[in-house]
């Protein structure tokens, strides 16, 4: 392990927690995700999204034998390690840096892309260190504390069961977010960080796919310049929200298409992004459709749902399976995020006068977790989810 991760501060920002030191005094700042979700919020998040940074370091630190946290006085430090900064010895380091893949990682941090949005915005959503890959984490926020807003990011794979090798990678929400994306990349390398595996392609921050294919394929210095970036981005971010807001106003976001001209633009590139999507009950009746975006996945979805409420002629939920499949191979089918876990949608009428656009209540489930109200973002999620079950589409150009 690198000399980076030696002492206990470095270590802890380097794995996505946003921290200060004081001496020997090691602080978790309020630029880390303390907010309490559960209540107040105007979010609601998926099961598993609401751990704070406080709680998931708090079982880092028993884990790594350090004590635990103490609320001080202060706004911006309102907690305390109760160890001092120190050097860690392997077993430390390891256990703070085992990899873990996250479904559905980063899948808070969804805005909308309209320009004016991304203006108006300084910096993006807080995040859960739990639900982000180790090796990604401190990119994501520090992606996100300079304004460029993700939608889901991982640390790599060598030699997955189901995809072999995959790209380490952070989505990029808009045309908007790319191109803020790529002058933080310039500007990284101009300030002395090397990341000569990372690269702006399509609406990622990614690895080269050169290095991706390469038999001398090196995960561990991809994944370490990733965290170089990611500190340099944090450690850099009030000059560089400054820097921000003169590059707004000069960007001038491309000419917008219609759905139906740019799907055909993104297919003639040989890298599909569109989507055969079939949808399964418990009698194994089932409806397909294609779908280009998150857009015309909810209205195809919409209208298979009122169907199976036509069907069924009762007041009975639905439950219905989702599972995609890319348009050249419609035989392999996938569930969302590429794992085994089914995703359930359970649909149930909704008098007119409660919501006259829908007439439907829809329900999300996976992982026998909580069901939780479907809105716009949840199919933003969807779709997302889908994408990364087909992490070689994730490749546009």
């Amino acid at each position: 392990m690198s000399e980076l991760f030696s002492f206990l501060s470095s270590a802890l920002l380097d794995r996505g927690f946003l921290i200060e030191t004081v001496g020997q005094d090691i602080y978790l700042t309020d630029n880390a995700y303390l907010h309490d979700y559960k209540s107040g919020s105007r979010l609601s998040l998926p099961a598993g999204h609401d751990q704070s940074d406080s709680e998931f370091l708090r079982e880092m630190l028993e884990q790594l034998d350090l004590g635990g946290l103490k609320r001080t006085s202060s706004a911006n430090r309102p907690l305390r390690l109760d160890a001092g900064d120190q050097r860690l010895v392997p077993w430390q380091v390891e256990k703070l840096f085992c990899s873990r893949h996250v479904q559905r990682e980063s899948g808070g941090n969804l805005f909308e892309v309209r320009p004016s949005n991304f203006k108006r915005r300084m910096h993006g959503q807080k995040i859960s260190v739990a639900v982000l890959d180790t090796h990604v984490a401190l990119l994501v926020k520090g992606l996100s504390a300079v304004g460029c807003f993700t939608y889901s990011a991982c640390e790599g794979h060598e030699n997955h069961a189901m995809w072999g090798n995959t790209p380490l990678h952070v989505g990029l929400i808009s045309e908007a977010n790319m191109a803020w994306a790529a002058q933080l990349l310039a500007d990284a390398n101009m300030a002395g960080i090397e990341t000569p595996d990372l690269l702006i392609q399509g609406d990622m921050l990614r690895e080269d796919q050169v290095s991706v294919d390469s038999e001398q394929r090196d995960l561990h210095k991809v994944r370490q310049q990733a965290v170089a970036l990611g500190r340099y981005l944090y450690s850099h971010r009030q000059q560089l929200r400054s820097k921000r807001l003169s590059w707004a106003e000069q960007y001038q976001p491309p000419v917008t298409q219609d759905v139906e001209k740019d799907s055909e633009h993104r297919l003639t590139e040989g890298k599909p992004r569109r989507f055969r999507v079939r949808l399964v009950d418990a009698d194994d009746y089932a409806i397909e459709f294609t779908i280009d975006n998150y857009k015309t996945l909810e209205v195809e979805c919409r209208k298979a749902l009122k169907a199976w409420l036509l069907l069924r002629r009762d007041s009975a939920p639905a439950h219905v399976s989702i599972r995609a499949a890319k348009l050249e191979t419609t035989l392999e089918w996938k569930t969302p995020w590429g794992d085994s876990k089914p995703v359930w949608l359970k649909v149930s009428p909704v008098e007119a006068k409660q919501r006259k656009e829908s007439e439907l209540k829809i329900l999300t489930r996976r992982r026998a977790k909580s069901k939780s109200d479907s809105r716009e973002t949840s199919w933003l999620l969807l779709w997302m989810g889908i994408r990364e079950a087909f992490p070689e589409d994730f490749v546009t150009t």
